[in-house]
């Protein structure tokens, strides 16, 4: 065999047998001792010890006969091989020849022996895989919610053996390691493979028999301290009889350990699956119970210990420990009182903490115990009691007492109406599902039937003149005397007196509640709608000023109560407005004219009560000054950048000028030198002798200017002077520059891009000297905010 590359090692591992796999790591062993092949070889090892199976929870085997030939003295039986994986691991070991199993399948022996001892090898099946596979939910616990998440999968191998009958009993296993390291009724429970065998006798042989066939799939969540009534019996298709008992799981196959695959499939307690031909029913082991908590006949320990019952299969108890446990449940067939075959279920389940689901309630007045309730009626001889019970889908019956002076009185009804007798206090007793395991509760009432009392008030108050509202308490008991009577206003004053005034300080409709207690501690209340509109008795307003400058803005604050929007408001400012602002409450009014005003406020009440206030010479408003200026030049420049401002306003003493932020002024007519070009805000405040101002904005634009102007000749001689052709004037202002030069047949005879770059007489400024003469010139270009500019003319070359 040829030493793999190590990046195929794992999945060589997965896709090959053990014998394969051992094989390779003995190679691997022997060939390389560097630190990385030490690695991949600790690898194989893991992973080889994941695949021993851990996944497998349990299972069982059937048969039915299918012909019997008794002249040829064979038989030919059907097997029917269940077996249950956990399915919480998603990357747990597959059932054998399952899509992520490392092995072709499942293998089952066949041995004989004479009265169920020394048993010896007959053969065994070919590599099986599955027929059947599905998820199956846990078994649901009444009354009980279960922790989520757990399920198995299984699968069922189905198979044919033909088989000699001339004597001696057979027996059909399938083995397998590792059981979960998780069991807790076990010692080292990982180191136990799993044996599912079935039993079959002579007698069963020749009578051509069927075997029995568990009926319901094992529970896999058992509740901790609930009562656990869980039907395992069998069926059996021909009437015989069925006995039941605990009996020891068995083990076949071990823990290999960190020898891996090294270990041969002949060693019957340590290969992952033992080869039929040398581990048989004379290898089998019984596992090791964790005692004395446990033992095979009481799996599930407590005290007294969960049982099954011989004749029925019902097994009953009480489970206590919390865990993962192992059970295996012998169904042993009999005709006649002959022993026909044993089937043998093994299977893992779990104990768990569940929370109970029925729990006990009822509305109440105040609990007195995590289950005892009290209820106090007040002056009232009947109840309609409300259960608050849950959950009420696992609520099938309802029990209820109530003791009567010593008559029981009952109901069944999940909400009674209950009439007691008169005053007094009276126990009851509500009990759900009783007499159902698991499913029952109850609670405790006591019920205290008190003297009644009644809540009232009346009030009285001025409908057109605001003012407090008066309330009279009306109340009574038949107990000893009030101890207290809580008024709420509705409006968020809430006081405890006997008969209290109250002001609102809006209008509109206000619910008012009185709740009472007397000395028993009985309660109640009473709530009127109070319709509070009244006209108010004083109309308060605030002007934001007295005294203003024209055109005066002033805000008038309506702080008169109560009023809202259901009032009509009518105001008069004294000037002739007829504006929307005279119907609101507090309206803004704008006084365009000097003078002194007078202000009036009429409010109406919705039920059409009158309130009225004049303010007489209330607001005056002055004369104020008018500003305006001019400014010169009209359309000043980049060029002509001093401006002269000519103050034109009128009833004015002083000014103040604010020159875009650059400067300021106090002078008359100032002057301003702009030394940006664009757009600039100057502001004028003028001020009149009583104080009042105005003020007026304006935009000045500073033009930016940029123009060429080109000579109409040159002399290129060198002396320094007039020696090349180009523009003078702004050039940094220009943008996109062009100049062309042509001569008096239109040939270009220069180019440039540059405003700063002339023409020196020569082509292009390089080449030949050119004659004197007039050549003809265009320049093109943009000046400051995108204008195009086009120069063209003549250029004279004087040599």
């Amino acid at each position: 065999m040829k030493i793999l590359q190590n990046t195929t090692l794992v999945s060589y591992v997965l896709q090959h047998t053990h014998s394969e796999v051992r094989v390779l790591i003995c190679l691997i062993k022997k060939a390389v001792q560097s630190s990385k092949y030490i690695l991949i070889f600790l690898v194989i090892l893991f992973i080889a010890n994941k695949s021993t199976a851990r996944h497998i929870i349990g299972g069982d085997v059937f048969y039915e006969c299918v012909t019997l030939d008794t002249i040829n003295n064979r038989i030919l039986l059907h097997f029917e091989f269940q077996m249950y994986r956990d399915g919480r691991d998603p990357d747990g070991a597959d059932f054998d020849g399952g899509p992520r199993s490392n092995n072709a399948g499942a293998e089952f022996g066949i041995w004989r022996a004479s009265n169920g001892a020394n048993w010896s090898y007959v053969g065994k099946t070919p590599p099986l895989r599955y027929t059947f596979r599905e998820t199956v939910e846990p078994n649901t616990q009444p009354c009980l919610i279960t922790p989520p998440g757990i399920f198995v999968e299984r699968a069922i191998y189905e198979f044919d053996i033909e088989l000699n009958i001339d004597g001696g009993d057979f027996m059909i296993a399938y083995q397998r390691c590792c059981r979960s390291n998780s069991i807790s009724n076990l010692v080292n429970p990982g180191d136990f493979g799993a044996a599912f065998a079935i039993e079959l006798t002579h007698e069963a042989l020749i009578t051509c028999n069927d075997s029995p066939k568990f009926n319901e799939f094992p529970p896999l969540i058992i509740c901790a301290g609930f009562e656990l009534v869980y039907d395992h019996s069998a069926r059996d298709s021909q009437g015989d009889d069925v006995t039941y008992q605990f009996c020891v799981p068995l083990s076949g196959g071990g823990n290999p350990g960190p020898s891996g695959f090294d270990v041969p499939r002949s060693d019957c307690d340590r290969s992952v699956i033992p080869d039929p031909e040398f581990c048989g029913p004379n290898q089998f082991r019984a596992v090791n119970f964790l005692a004395p908590s446990f033992t095979a006949t009481s799996p599930m320990g407590g005290n007294p210990v969960v049982r099954i019952d011989r004749n029925t299969g019902l097994i009953q108890g009480v489970p206590e420990i919390v865990g993962e446990h192992v059970m295996a449940v012998c169904a042993e067939e009999f005709r006649d009182g002959v022993r026909l075959s044993t089937i043998r279920r093994d299977f893992q389940f779990i104990v768990s903490n569940c929370e109970k689901a029925v729990n006990a309630s009822i509305a109440s007045d105040r609990t007195l115990g995590e289950k005892e309730f009290e209820l106090q009626l007040c002056g009232d001889f009947d109840v309609r009691f409300e259960n608050l019970s849950t959950r009420e889908e696992d609520i099938t019956s309802y029990l209820w007492e109530f003791d009567m002076n010593g008559e029981i009185v009952t109901s069944n009804v999940r909400n009674p109406v209950i009439t007691f007798p008169g005053l007094g206090s009276y126990t009851a007793k509500m009990t759900l599902n009783p007499n159902i395991p698991n499913c029952t509760d109850s609670a405790d009432i006591v019920i205290n039937v008190l003297p009644g009392l009644e809540a009232d008030f009346s009030f009285a108050y001025d409908t057109c003149v605001a003012g407090p509202v008066s309330f009279t308490d009306l109340s009574y008991t038949d107990g000893d005397f009030i101890v207290s009577r809580i008024w709420d206003y509705g409006d968020g004053v809430v006081e405890d007196r006997l008969n209290p005034q109250h002001i609102f300080e809006l209008p509109g409709s206000k619910n008012v509640t009185l709740t009472i207690e007397d000395n028993n501690g009985c309660v109640d209340d009473v709530r009127k709608r109070i319709q509070y509109a009244p006209a108010p008795n004083l109309i308060i307003v605030e002007p934001s000023t007295f005294v203003g400058c024209e055109p005066a803005d002033v805000f008038f604050n309506n702080l008169t109560f109560p009023i809202d929007e259901s009032y009509d408001i009518v105001w008069d400012f004294g000037d002739g407005s007829e504006g929307e602002e005279r119907f609101e409450i507090s309206p803004n009014h704008v006084f365009k004219e000097d003078g002194v005003y007078t202000i009036s406020l009429e409010i109406t009440s919705p039920i059409g009560c009158v309130a009225r206030r004049t303010y007489r010479d209330w607001v005056r408003v002055q004369d104020g000054p008018e500003a305006a200026f001019d400014y010169s030049p009209e359309t000043p420049s980049s060029q002509q950048n001093t401006v002269s401002f000519i103050n034109r306003s009128t009833n004015a003493v002083g000014y103040f000028w604010d020159f875009a932020g650059q400067s300021l002024s106090f002078e008359t007519n100032p002057e301003h030198v702009f030394r940006d070009t664009g757009l600039h805000r100057i502001i004028l405040q003028a001020t009149s002798a009583n104080g009042c101002t105005d003020t007026i904005s304006k935009i000045i634009d500073i033009i930016p200017l940029a123009q060429l102007f080109f000579p109409n000749a040159f002399t290129p001689n060198g002396d320094g002077q007039n020696d090349f052709f180009l523009g003078a004037g702004i050039s940094p202002l220009v943008n996109d520059y062009r100049l062309i030069i042509y001569d008096r047949w239109g040939k270009e005879v220069f180019v440039t891009d540059n405003p700063e770059e002339g023409w020196n007489g020569r082509h292009n400024n390089t080449g030949a000297l050119l004659p004197g003469g007039v050549y003809m010139f265009l320049a093109t270009y943009k000046i400051p905010r995108g204008t195009k500019k086009e120069e063209r003319g003549y250029a004279t070359l004087v040599r």
